[in-house]
């Protein structure tokens, strides 16, 4: 079952909330924290998923295994810096066109809207699989697209097809703490 880490404050992180779906774990598999003290803890992870920057991923990422994805949100400014020399495979995500994961349309509605997914570069998955250019819709209820372009992301990384993640979004309760 794939490994992955997120960093503080990251939408995956909240599965701990269950804001996530639990079909979200099923998709992607192990979910964890990524504590930037602890950089050794990231060469088990498969995906590290940064949606802001942090202190502490440059002296972390190299110890990430270069088989490894790094799922970055291209529209914070520092999420990925160049110098940090990572090997690995890295995916994009955000709202901007130039991300390899974005969105074409966002539609809010009473059901909480929906995203209209860009897959615009073809991208390999950790099954060995290619996740191929492509556009779908989901679901998005109460997270913010950001959030939901980067669990689509994770879960495609993992091998799980469009329709398994609608199926899992369309099917979301958010909880209210």
């Amino acid at each position: 079952m794939p490994r992955i880490g997120m960093c503080p404050g990251d939408i995956l992180n909240d599965s701990r909330n269950e804001r996530v779906p639990g079909g979200i774990a099923e998709l992607c598999g192990e979910l964890c924290a990524f504590a930037p003290g602890e950089p050794e803890a990231l060469r088990d992870v498969d995906i590290l998923v940064v949606s802001e920057p942090h202190e502490g991923l440059a002296g972390a990422v190299p110890y990430m295994s270069p088989r490894s994805f790094l799922l970055v949100n291209s529209d914070r400014r520092g999420s990925y810096r160049p110098q940090w020399r990572y090997k690995g495979n890295l995916i994009t995500y955000g709202l901007n066109r130039k991300a390899c994961i974005t969105a074409s349309s966002i539609v809010n509605d009473e059901t909480g809207g929906r995203l209209q997914i860009c897959i615009q570069r073809s991208f390999p998955t950790l099954t060995g699989g290619v996740v191929a250019v492509q556009e779908f819709p989901v679901h998005m209820h109460a997270l913010g697209a950001e959030d939901v372009i980067a669990l689509v992301g994770a879960c495609m990384l993992c091998g799980a097809d469009m329709h398994g993640v609608d199926r899992v979004f369309a099917n979301l309760v958010i909880h209210k703490d």
